[in-house]
């Protein structure tokens, strides 16, 4: 098999520009990218084991390609219906968003089972 690296490099670009979109123009994007910057952190504060970061890193990237296709539905949709209000339209959008609800809840879950004992330890102290 040839690789054909001419498309693997335009796939990247393609990528990135999709990234770029969804950063500026969607709010609760940059929010969720926020947060897994801010647990990062608190993952290097605590000294975590791979294990704990392996669980936090796919539930933090289930949560940000939850919400780019949940943007990538978005887009689709309005563009197929051209502004237009439509029921079905309505419901996909919702389920997506629903998609991305449900993947925020179970990042938010293994969060606290992962750092709430480090943090009531970490705040006895003072």
């Amino acid at each position: 098999m040839k690789w054909n690296l001419k498309k693997v490099f335009k796939s990247f670009i393609f990528a990135k520009a999709g990234l770029k979109e969804t950063f500026l123009k969607e709010q609760n994007f940059r929010i969720q990218v926020f947060s897994a910057l801010l647990v990062f952190c608190l993952s290097l504060y605590f000294s975590l084991s791979a294990s704990e970061i392996l669980f936090l890193s796919f539930s933090i990237f289930f949560v940000l390609v939850a919400e780019l296709f949940n943007t990538a539905i978005e887009r689709i949709t309005d563009l197929i219906c051209q502004k237009r209000e439509h029921n079905l339209a309505k419901l996909a959008k919702d389920i997506s968003a629903c998609a991305v609800l449900f993947a925020a809840i179970n990042s938010v879950i293994v969060a606290l089972i992962i750092f709430a004992p480090r943090l009531l330890t970490a705040f006895d102290y003072f």
